[in-house]
């Protein structure tokens, strides 16, 4: 494929991100290419939010450099509009170049030895009664194991709680032993220590390791842990939205969802979400029990204050040089003040603070009569602030 990016690097802090991808950079794939494989069955998986997807087991087949064996079939709508049967040849395709995908039977093959995947009305694992919601379908028990297998394995994820060694395949395996049966009893493996050595492919060292990383996670800030919670909606850019805007989990849990709506970048839908999961009984068990473990409920950054408080909620423009403060620096001291630092001026500008070189911002700011602030105000405003 081809990645084009924008040809000044100087420009790429005023473009931005977005929580994965920067926005000063595009990438065109080639067509990718398209084998043709045997769909041997359909079989179902159970995720931590209780979702239960079918998925494709597939002849094994080389695609675009890997052997490919199975691949996610979404839901019963996806399989049904597809017309996918079970003993079908299927062509499949990496979409993206990297995820294994189904694209469609090829039905001149078909010899009248393939099945219709009927979508089971119980749960593969607890064997409670699913509950559709729109094309998917859900297992709601709070105590089926495979969901909380995947709850764990999400909580010690890299994008949330981070704890080195705790793997999905040590998750599953600790799991299955007993050693740990939800989220709060990571924190007691510790009990466990000389059983796990005694164990087949671990150590001394590879267990203590691993308890120390669990240790460590403790302290980990606010928006690790919300993260971790799966919570639905709250990702991990989310998360950190909320963690500087509240600063304590306990605040967060008592917000309403009209106090969840007044934050920017956070809708009805996620506010709901919110307010619902902290009024769940087994959540608040939860959270306890984590905080009983010791791990941190704080968000250890700069808290978003509103008292006397300047840039609260206001939309900023950087240009120029600063002399006191790099543009990254006076980026994050903004947002951390609950402003939303912008790239480009409009008449929905609040503020345009300047530098020395400051150029066309500052020139469209004076045209639409945007309040411009020089530097030394700048200082000036967050020294009364600080006072």
């Amino acid at each position: 494929g081809i990645v084009i990016k924008v040809n000044d690097l100087t420009k790429y802090e005023a473009i931005g991100f977005t929580a994965k991808t920067p926005k000063w950079a595009i990438a065109y794939k080639f067509p990718p290419e398209e084998v043709k494989t045997k769909l041997k069955d359909i079989v179902l998986s159970i995720g931590r939010t209780g979702q239960v997807t079918p998925n494709a087991v597939l002849e094994p087949v080389r695609v675009q450099g890997s052997l490919v064996s199975r691949a996610t079939l979404h839901n019963i709508e996806f399989i049904e509009e597809k017309g996918l049967k079970i003993g079908d040849s299927v062509i499949i395709r990496k979409a993206g170049d990297i995820i294994p995908e189904v694209v469609k039977p090829v039905i001149n093959e078909r010899d009248g030895t393939e099945k219709d995947f009927i979508m089971p009305n119980i749960c593969p694992d607890c064997g409670q009664e699913l509950t559709r919601i729109g094309p998917k379908h859900f297992c709601l028990n709070p105590n089926c194991s495979s969901k909380n297998i995947e709850k764990i394995i999400y909580f010690c994820s890299k994008n949330c709680m981070d704890i080195e060694g705790m793997g999905e395949k040590v998750c599953e395996e600790l799991f299955s032993e007993g050693y740990i049966s939800d989220v709060p009893s990571i924190y007691d493996l510790s009990k466990y220590r000389q059983n796990i050595i005694e164990s087949d492919g671990w150590s001394y060292k590879s267990v203590d390791n691993m308890l120390n990383a669990i240790e460590e996670s403790k302290s980990r800030s606010l928006e690790k842990l919300l993260c971790g919670l799966g919570i639905n909606e709250v990702g991990t850019k989310t998360a950190k939205i909320l963690a500087k805007r509240f600063g304590d989990l306990d605040k967060l849990m008592s917000a309403s969802v009209d106090d969840l709506q007044k934050i920017d970048d956070i809708g009805v839908v996620c506010s709901n979400s919110l307010v619902s999961y902290f009024a769940d009984e087994t959540n608040k068990n939860i959270i306890e029990s984590l905080k009983n473990h010791g791990v941190n409920t704080k968000y250890l950054g700069a808290v978003i204050v509103e008292n006397n408080n300047f840039f609260y909620n206001k939309k900023c423009v950087l240009t120029g040089t600063l002399s006191s403060y790099g543009r990254k620096e006076a980026t994050e001291l903004l947002e951390n003040l609950g402003a939303k630092v912008a790239g480009s001026v409009s008449k929905a500008t609040d503020y345009v603070i300047y530098g020395v070189e400051a150029g066309s911002k500052l020139t469209k700011a004076q045209e639409l009569g945007v309040r411009t602030i020089d530097e030394n105000e700048f200082l000036q405003i967050l020294e009364e602030m600080n006072k």
